[in-house]
């Protein structure tokens, strides 16, 4: 199934929503947007695209209803999530989907494309849980790709193997929140004493923030802590 959302905001207006497949997007606050499943996807090589423009001096925010579970499909078929974002002048967009969970046997890729202005605000998160209580997991890779005004910021890539149990002698995470803010909030990096988390203010501007654990709940909170001033309210959404 080919499944493509597109969410325009410009200010003193609400987001103008267009869809197709098996995703449709709700108006649920003045700047607020939920993306809702009208269908049982991503299965197998699903291809899912979502595009985001915010003009300048518009806000945004969007989140989904409910967690995205990845089903596997015949063989080692890999479905495939796009998030195109562009923002203007003066706009700010947030990013916060509630987790990915992956079943058994299941394989995605996450891409994140950002085209931003020198003076626009921009938080997008992830989080991934590999397998339910008591399963083995599914196989996940995420890339991310920030550009500021025609300069490039961020180009990052995490892998999350299916059906591993270590990776060397270290035991794989089951969970991975991975969050990128512009601008950066904080001038130096930091480590969570307690889990393995850290920010990492980046050359080009911006910050990178990477949490795993046994779950997303206790990533999720490591990565609120090194996002300083920010907060996860219930709905999943971070405010920058």
């Amino acid at each position: 199934m080919f499944t493509e959302v597109t969410i325009t905001a410009t200010p003193g207006r609400s987001p103008r929503i267009t869809a197709v497949g098996g995703l449709t997007a709700r108006l649920t606050g003045p700047d607020r947007v939920h993306l809702i499943s009208t269908a049982a996807t991503p299965l197998g090589d699903d291809q899912i695209v979502v595009r985001i423009e915010v003009a300048s001096g518009a806000r945004l925010e969007l989140t989904t209803t409910a967690a995205t579970v990845i089903y596997p499909g015949r063989g080692d078929q890999t479905s495939t999530a796009t998030w195109d974002l562009t923002v203007g002048e003066d706009g700010s967009l947030v990013v916060c989907p509630l987790p990915t969970i992956l079943v058994p046997r299941s394989r995605h890729r996450s891409v994140v494309r950002a085209d931003l202005d020198d003076t626009s605000r921009l938080l997008v998160t992830e989080s991934v849980q590999r397998g339910r209580s008591n399963e083995t997991a599914g196989s996940w890779s995420g890339t991310m790709s920030v550009d500021v005004a025609g300069r490039p910021v961020l180009r990052h890539r995490i892998d999350l193997p299916g059906m591993a149990t270590s990776i060397g002698r270290w035991p794989a995470p089951r969970a991975l929140v991975s969050a990128f803010r512009y601008p950066a909030q904080a001038d130096e990096a930091a480590v969570s004493p307690v889990v393995a988390a850290g920010r990492m203010p980046l050359a080009g501007g911006g910050e990178l923030i990477t949490a795993t654990g046994a779950d997303v709940v206790s990533a999720q909170a490591a990565a609120d802590d090194l996002l300083l001033d920010a907060r996860w309210p219930a709905g999943g959404l971070v405010s920058i």
